[in-house]
């Protein structure tokens, strides 16, 4: 149990030390919301541009730590655990 409690812990130290600062901020955000967000809020939250917030996204979608799912006419962000 120990050692795979270190793994993850160490894991999530590599993931973050491989993230920009916006990055980070997303991620927290979207942590604080249980996992999952819309788009707009992030927007909202973060008070980015809707473009830089898109980037951002797939970014993060690109490196596997989020899902970007179409909820209405934005996107629900969640977090892959």
């Amino acid at each position: 149990m120990t050692n795979d409690k270190e793994r993850k812990n160490v894991e999530s130290k590599i993931t973050e030390q491989l993230l920009t600062n916006d990055e980070k901020e997303m991620i927290e955000v979207i942590k604080k919301n249980k996992g999952a967000i819309t788009q707009k809020e992030i927007t909202n939250l973060l008070d980015f541009p809707k473009a830089r917030v898109s980037r951002v996204i797939t970014k993060l979608e690109q490196k596997g730590l989020i899902k970007k799912v179409k909820y209405g006419m934005t996107n629900k962000i969640l977090l892959i655990h």
